[in-house]
């Protein structure tokens, strides 16, 4: 709800241009924006399972939590060999260690 509500913010600050531009110039989400939704997503993470092990709650249902947790890894493992699949095509004759030092130049 948050990371919506972020979003939809640098959105509007990008269209009325509170940057001192004109609206021409639209904010685009960037890297610094990216690095605070996750950073943020990480830290609602770090809380809830640190609430959840000082006050821990019974499983209600084990079969949705399975599934979830197969849901996830299915999306996950996909998402990986797609991109890891772009990068070898990227990457050409180099190997992986060289073309990910490179393009941490």
């Amino acid at each position: 709800m948050v990371l919506g509500w972020f979003l939809l913010f640098s959105h509007a600050l990008g269209r009325a241009g509170g940057d001192g531009y004109d609206a021409s110039h639209h904010r685009r989400p960037g890297r610094g924006d990216s690095l605070l939704i996750f950073a943020l997503g990480a830290g609602f993470a770090i809380y809830e399972g640190v609430s959840r092990i000082l006050e821990p709650v019974p499983i209600e249902s084990p079969v949705v939590s399975n599934v979830v947790f197969a849901l996830a890894f299915v999306f996950e493992g996909g998402s990986w060999l797609v991109s890891l699949r772009h990068f070898s095509d990227v990457k050409g004759e180099m190997g992986f260690i060289d073309a990910i030092s490179l393009a941490f130049l």
